[in-house]
């Protein structure tokens, strides 16, 4: 592991020298973003190694598991399909650009992937080192390392009614009760204040 991490390192810290040296006059990608941005290359090269361990491969895998799910089921493959349809058709002159506002519309996709990461989330298990608490009737010490699993929270007969049926439309017209509990049983990006950036909460609620 120290080897590959090594390499990549190598391949980032010349990619970053290349970039330097050719700088471009209009950003065209992430990396040029980031030297237009006043970072130094330590930090940039954080921030590159951030994106491919939690965006790129996240988001690869999530996507893997939406299309093979949905793939095996046909009415949910047709609901994906007539929405692209209706949200992203006709393409023409007479059609706006696309925005963030144009993924919101597609309501029916939302929920597929919503349910899709809930069987499988791109972590199996998260952790926090928090201070002195109580969880249920144990009181954990001050530092304790709490490992919790969005895997088996996503599968909990208690939170979800037939867990391991793929079923999108369980997020259609929940009631208050039923939404407050599935926020809470549905954990891939974690919950509270270290949330992961990459929450899409804005598009899915």
């Amino acid at each position: 592991m120290r080897a590959d991490r090594q390499a990549i390192d190598r391949l980032i810290d010349a990619e970053i020298a290349l970039r330097r040296r050719k700088m471009l006059d209009e950003t065209s990608d992430v990396l040029d973003a980031y030297l237009d941005s006043g970072l130094c290359d330590v930090e940039i090269g954080d921030q590159v190694r951030t994106l491919i361990g939690a965006d790129y491969d996240t988001t690869a895998a999530s996507f893997a598991w939406m299309l093979l799910r949905a793939a095996g089921t046909t009415d949910v493959w047709a609901g994906l399909r007539a929405g692209a349809d209706d949200v992203l058709s006709p393409i023409d002159q007479q059609r706006a650009p696309d925005t963030d506002a144009t993924l919101t519309n597609l309501v029916f996709t939302g929920r597929v992937a919503r349910e899709a990461i809930r069987l499988h989330p791109p972590g199996l298990v998260g952790a926090r080192c928090r201070c002195r608490c109580c969880l249920g009737d144990h009181l954990n010490r001050r530092g304790a390392l709490i490992v919790w699993s969005p895997y088996l929270a996503g599968r909990d007969p208690a939170s979800w009614v037939e867990p391991w049926l793929f079923n999108p439309d369980r997020f259609a017209e929940l009631t208050s009760e039923q939404k407050a509990l599935s926020d809470q049983a549905w954990v891939p990006f974690g919950r509270g204040p270290h949330s992961c950036l990459g929450l899409p909460s804005r598009r899915w609620n």
